[in-house]
């Protein structure tokens, strides 16, 4: 558990310590044949693997694609939304055309303050339960957001526009 600075006196050499202590309790090991894979949590167990994001537009194309070393949704938003602004831009202007990403529906493995706060497009990020204290700020702002029945709606679309792509390409 890390503690702020602020919160609890702190000598000098804690740092130190804690960095230390922490390699202690790491011993090096890499994947011999794909070393920047990591150990990453699967659906029923752990695996070898990387964090694979995808942009799909609402009629199954894939917009852009990344994979990542870094098992957490929550860090990869912006940088993947970057990838598909960037995309959706060369594409438009090679068509002629003046399309936008529209509204951007992802899961709450991406919700977070700085994703809500984000520049870029319009988004729905579910969010989820935070125990006993109520919501604030942005994710109460997403919240009611989702009270209204035709965001429901609307965001009910990600999962029958995301998850048959993933299928196909785990398949």
């Amino acid at each position: 558990m890390k503690y702020a600075k602020d919160e609890f006196v702190i000598d000098a050499n804690y740092e130190q310590r804690l960095a230390q202590r922490e390699a202690a309790a790491k011993p090096d090991r890499a994947n011999l044949t794909d070393p920047q894979s990591r150990m990453m949590k699967t659906y029923n167990s752990f695996g070898q693997c990387y964090n694979a994001q995808l942009v799909v537009s609402n009629d199954y194309l894939i917009v852009a694609a990344r994979a990542t070393n870094d098992p957490t949704d929550s860090a990869q938003y912006q940088p993947t939304m970057a990838v598909a602004q960037a995309q959706i831009t060369t594409a438009v202007r090679h068509a002629g055309r003046d399309d936008q990403i529209g509204t951007v529906l992802a899961d709450a493995g991406y919700c977070s303050n700085d994703n809500l706060t984000a520049q870029g497009p319009d988004r729905l990020i579910a969010t989820t339960a935070t125990g006993k204290h109520p919501p604030k700020g942005p994710i109460k702002d997403m919240n009611a957001r989702f009270a209204v029945p035709e965001v429901k709606a609307l965001y009910r679309r990600r999962a029958a526009t995301i998850e048959p792509v993933n299928a196909h390409l785990k398949h």
